[in-house]
């Protein structure tokens, strides 16, 4: 797990970001040890070492610990995408945007493809989980989509972006599956 606060009544001094990790991770944990929909928000926060009030600040809901999105991901693999060498094809440049982006590390210190593991496992048994993996699923194409436009040149995906996108994100869904 995480970085952890010192005890009882010592101020906690670990940043946002590290709590907020902590949080992941401890809901990680425990949805391995037992079904999302056994575990309770108090559960994960009392693994995390916070408050029920600090994790409804940072998740409105368990779900939301598995599949929330920073804006700052999907900017990333955006940008991956952007960045791709212009003599790939569009499936190759996506292809390799998310090598890089399942290579680096998440807000929880892990591979994202380990974490892309986790919630997969955790969203197996859960129709809750398999809607809210859906609608993850809408975001990170919308990312590739603006990235294949950015690289283009585009100033917003067309048709051709946006089929790509879809195209891709059905065979990184499948390969995710298929770990």
């Amino acid at each position: 797990m995480g970085s952890t606060s010192a005890g009882a009544g010592t101020p906690d001094q670990r940043t946002p970001e590290q709590r907020r990790a902590d949080v992941i991770d401890a809901a990680l944990a425990l949805f391995a040890e037992g079904s999302f929909d056994e575990v309770t928000a108090e559960q994960i926060a009392a693994r995390a070492n916070v408050s029920r009030r600090t994790f409804f600040y940072y998740f409105p809901s368990k779900a939301d610990v598995l599949f929330s999105v920073h804006a700052d991901a999907l900017a990333a693999l955006r940008r991956l995408v952007a960045e791709q060498p212009a003599g790939l094809s569009e499936i190759e440049a996506v292809e390799g945007a998310w090598a890089a982006f399942t290579d680096a590390p998440t807000s929880t210190g892990e591979p994202g493809r380990a974490r892309a593991e986790q919630l997969l496992r955790a969203a197996a048994g859960s129709v809750i989980l398999r809607g809210r993996q859906h609608d993850l699923h809408t975001a990170y194409e919308e990312a590739v989509a603006s990235g294949l436009a950015d690289r283009r040149g585009l100033t917003a995906p067309d048709d051709e972006a946006r089929l790509a996108a879809a195209l891709a994100q059905a065979i990184v869904s499948r390969a995710t599956r298929r770990w």
